[in-house]
C-alpha cells in the first residue's frame, strides 16, 4: 500500500507516512471477489433475505383461514336469518289459510247443529210452542189487569202527557180546582196528536161515550173567544172557537147562551155525538146538572199531568 499524497510506500498498519508524515486515513482496500464469489456472495444475501419470508408463510396461512372462516360464519348467519324470515312470512300466511277456513268450518258445525235440531220430534216443538203460547197469554192477561184504564201516559214532543179520566158529578169550577189539588190541571188539547191520543187512549171505551166530559176550555165575561183555562187563573193564547179548533166543535156551537134554559154558557165540555158518529166540543153552564138533571151520574173531567 502506498501513500496517497507521496506515493510512498507504507508498511502493514501504519497510520502515518513515514516520508511525508501524513496520516494515512483510507481504509486497505480488500481485495476484489471473483465473479463467482460474488454470484455465491449474492445468492447468500437473497437467502438471508428470504428466510424471513419462510418464517411470515405460516401467520398468512392462518389470517386467510381466519378470514375465510369469518366469511362462512357471515354466510351462515345470513343464510339463518333470510330462513327465518321466509318460514315466518310463509307460516303467517298459513295462519291466514287457517283463519279464514275457520269461518266455513264453523259455517259447516252450524249447518249440521241446525239439521240435528231439524230432526227433533214434534211433539218437542208442539210442547214449545204451547208453553211459549200460554205465556203470552199470561203476560197480556197481567197487562190487561194491571193496566188503569182510566190512566194514560206517554212521552211525546207533540205535546202528549199522561192523563187521567175521572168519573164524578160537578161543576166545571169544581172540576177546575180537583185537577189543581191533584197536581195537575183540566186537560188542554193542543195538537191533532194528542186529540188522537184523547180519542183512542182515554176515551176509546164505550162507556167513556155516555159521559159528558169536562175539558179545560173557558171564556171570560163579555167575551166570545174561549181559551184554555191556565192554572193561575190565566187564559192561553189560543182561541179555541177559530182556526184549527173550529171543525172539533159540534154543529151551530158554540152558541154562547142557551135560550132554552135561559142560561149563558161559559165552560167547554167534549161529549160523543151519536148522530154525527163522533167527539164533539160544546159549550155550557158551570153547573150542567143543574141545568139538565138527567145528566146526572154522566159527568166526568180529564186530568192533564206534565
Amino acid at each position: 500500500m502506498n501513500c496517497k499524497h507521496c506515493g510512498a510506500p507504507l508498511k502493514d498498519g501504519s497510520r502515518f507516512c513515514p516520508k511525508c508524515g501524513k496520516p494515512v486515513d483510507e481504509k486497505p482496500q480488500k481485495s476484489q471477489p471473483s465473479s463467482g464469489q460474488n454470484q455465491k456472495d449474492l445468492n447468500q444475501g437473497m437467502d438471508h433475505k428470504q428466510a424471513p419470508k419462510k418464517k411470515k408463510g405460516p401467520v398468512a396461512a392462518i389470517l386467510i383461514c381466519f378470514m375465510v372462516l369469518l366469511l362462512l360464519l357471515v354466510l351462515a348467519v345470513a343464510g339463518f336469518v333470510g330462513y327465518r324470515v321466509i318460514s315466518g312470512g310463509l307460516g303467517s300466511k298459513e295462519s291466514q289459510t287457517l283463519s279464514r277456513q275457520d269461518p266455513d268450518e264453523d259455517g259447516e258445525e252450524k249447518q249440521l247443529r241446525e239439521e240435528d235440531g231439524a230432526e227433533e220430534p214434534e211433539e218437542e216443538t208442539e210442547e214449545t210452542t204451547e208453553a211459549e203460547t200460554e205465556k203470552e197469554t199470561e203476560e197480556e192477561t197481567e197487562e190487561e189487569t194491571t193496566a188503569p184504564p182510566e190512566t194514560s201516559e206517554a212521552a211525546d214532543e207533540t205535546g202528549i202527557h199522561r192523563y187521567e179520566l175521572v168519573v164524578e158529578d160537578c161543576t166545571w169550577n169544581q172540576a177546575y180546582n180537583k185537577a189543581k189539588e191533584a197536581g195537575g190541571y183540566l186537560v188542554h188539547i193542543n195538537t191533532q196528536e194528542e186529540y188522537d191520543f184523547l180519542l183512542t187512549q182515554v176515551l176509546g171505551s164505550e162507556e167513556a161515550k155516555n159521559l159528558k166530559i169536562w175539558i179545560g176550555g173557558a171564556r171570560a165575561a163579555g167575551s166570545y173567544e174561549y181559551h184554555w183555562a191556565n192554572e193561575d187563573g190565566t187564559f192561553g193564547e189560543d182561541t179555541l172557537n177559530m182556526g184549527g179548533y173550529a171543525g172539533y166543535w159540534m154543529v151551530n156551537e158554540p152558541s154562547f147562551r142557551d135560550e132554552s134554559i135561559g142560561q149563558d154558557e161559559y165552560y167547554m165540555n167534549i161529549f160523543y155525538y151519536s148522530k154525527e158518529n163522533r167527539w164533539v166540543w160544546n159549550d155550557v153552564p158551570d153547573d150542567l146538572i143543574g141545568a139538565v138533571s138527567s145528566y146526572q151520574g154522566s159527568i166526568a173531567y180529564i186530568i192533564e199531568f206534565d
